[in-house]
């Protein structure tokens, strides 16, 4: 068999084929009416076939590519975005433990002038040391219990400790000290000042370290 009417015969039997493309039925219908051989219309094939697998090859490259630059942009913008979220969480903190700090020293000063046993106290002066720790106590729970959230889990327990120890102190000195018909009760007032004079001090030391700690971070 000649390869012309080989060639021929090998187009009979793929033109009907649906996983022939058009254009290659085109193709060898060309090269068989113009006399070609079989080996000439393998050629033409397996040449058409290979430049198609590279063409898809190097689309899918561009499209893999395309894919990657805008993971790249992505993963960037995220970046960004989460450092500026950082930086606005680590200032937020840093003025919470400043602002924190000084109403919790408001509140220990005001609390040590109310209970302190040291000098007369004449007329209702008293009354208006009991007023000031009250409202001292109300300006730090206001700003800080709502805040604890931005303080370390060791920071937050102690600050509401320090609020607890103040609140309590100054209760105690208005029942057994202040307010009571007979002569002041030394002990009870010795007691309430020992609380507040070296237990809150101290406790607010700790907190002052506790609080240095997370300026620190941020």
């Amino acid at each position: 068999m000649s390869d012309g009417v080989a060639a021929y015969y090998i187009f009979s039997i793929i033109k009907g084929a649906s996983f022939m493309p058009e254009w290659l039925q085109q193709a060898i219908s060309s090269f068989v009416g113009a006399g070609m051989g079989t080996t000439a219309v393998g050629w033409y094939i397996k040449t058409r076939i290979e430049a198609g697998v590279r063409e898809r090859h190097m689309r899918l490259e561009a499209d893999l590519q395309s894919q990657l630059e805008e993971s790249k942009s992505k993963l960037a913008r995220f970046a960004v975005e989460h450092q500026v979220k950082f930086s606005h969480l680590h200032t937020q903190r840093a003025e919470v433990v400043a602002q924190g700090y000084m109403v919790l020293r408001h509140l220990y000063d005001a609390t040590r002038s109310y209970t302190s046993p040291a000098g007369e106290i004449e007329g209702n002066a008293r009354e208006h040391l009991r007023i000031a720790v009250l409202q001292a106590l109300e300006a730090a729970e206001d700003y800080l219990l709502p805040r604890l959230i931005y303080l370390p889990e060791k920071s937050a327990e102690n600050t509401k400790s320090f609020l607890s120890l103040m609140n309590r102190n100054a209760g105690k000195f208005r029942v057994t000290v202040d307010t009571s018909a007979d002569i002041p009760k030394i002990a009870a007032w010795q007691a309430v000042w020992n609380e507040v004079s070296k237990d809150g001090e101290q406790l607010l030391n700790e907190l002052a370290n506790d609080y240095r700690e997370v300026l620190d971070v941020c």
